[in-house]
């Protein structure tokens, strides 16, 4: 797809980038893994790598990585183990730290990151965390953002299932800036 559509249309191919909720963040995760020669960063959102996906993940460069995840997350848990939706197994995912902790060591960042609260900006029950992973290889980054008190939803998106189904959608960091901001930063 991504050399279909750069023979067609005026793309910059070194800044081609990945993200996505739920499923499509566990997918941005594999394009890292897979094609780290057409993927400029990755910003994944509410999903984490697949339970045992670290041992077949090898990229080939390090890329940078900005995570989102709610730690009340009721799908796809903040501290790993089984996914569940509607009392259905759908398969097992690794815990936010071990996947952090996974690119942290690919990108050869530092262990501890630089810690900061994210201004409330709503008082809508959440709140925000970012952990700054620093001195990667070739200029990469690496970032978590923690969102307490919220949900499988996208910060700042639309509320598209009741709260008590998906958890609730944080109003105080707006996702689509803080990726677009992100990425804007990275290229191959």
């Amino acid at each position: 797809l991504i050399d279909s559509l750069t023979k067609e249309l005026n793309i910059d191919k070194r800044r081609i980038y990945a993200t996505g909720i739920s499923n499509g963040g566990i997918f941005s995760y594999r394009l890292a893994c897979e094609m780290t020669d057409k993927i400029a960063a990755i910003a994944p959102v509410i999903g984490s790598m697949p339970e045992g996906f670290s041992a077949r993940c090898s990229p080939s460069r390090p890329i940078s990585v900005l995570a989102i995840n709610s730690i009340q997350d009721p799908l796809l848990p903040y501290k790993g183990g089984e996914v569940k939706s509607l009392g259905v197994q759908l398969g097992k995912i690794a815990s936010v730290a071990e996947t952090i902790s996974f690119w942290v060591a690919c990108n050869g960042c530092s262990a501890k990151p630089t810690v900061e609260k994210i201004p409330v900006l709503v008082d809508d029950g959440t709140a925000i965390q970012k952990e700054t992973y620093g001195k990667c290889k070739n200029d990469t980054e690496v970032i978590l953002y923690s969102i307490e008190g919220a949900g499988h939803t996208w910060p700042s998106g639309y509320q598209y299932l009741p709260a008590l189904w998906v958890g609730k959608t944080s109003k105080n960091m707006d996702a689509n800036t803080v990726i677009w901001d992100f990425f804007k930063r990275h290229s191959l």
